[in-house]
């Protein structure tokens, strides 16, 4: 067996599922804190324009309807 083999053999485990799933949540997690972060700043500089932003963001939150409809629930609606 060569290289090769091991490390498919190692790549199928499920330690390495689990690592995939850890990178993902902490890639989840960088982009969150980066875009917290982001908004302070832009709160201590651009206050009336974090305003407007966070009026947006929360007008998006609030709102029910989706963004990009699913289109699942197009086709299952026809």
């Amino acid at each position: 067996m060569d290289e090769t083999d091991e490390y498919i053999i190692r790549a199928d485990s499920p330690a390495a599922k689990r690592q995939k799933y850890d990178d993902v949540i902490a890639m989840q997690a960088v982009v969150c804190i980066t875009a917290v972060l982001g908004l302070a700043i832009l709160n201590l500089t651009y206050p009336e324009l974090c305003g407007e932003l966070f009026g947006m963001i929360k007008r998006f939150s609030q709102n029910s309807s989706e963004l990009f409809p699913n289109p699942i629930d197009l086709l299952s609606s026809l």
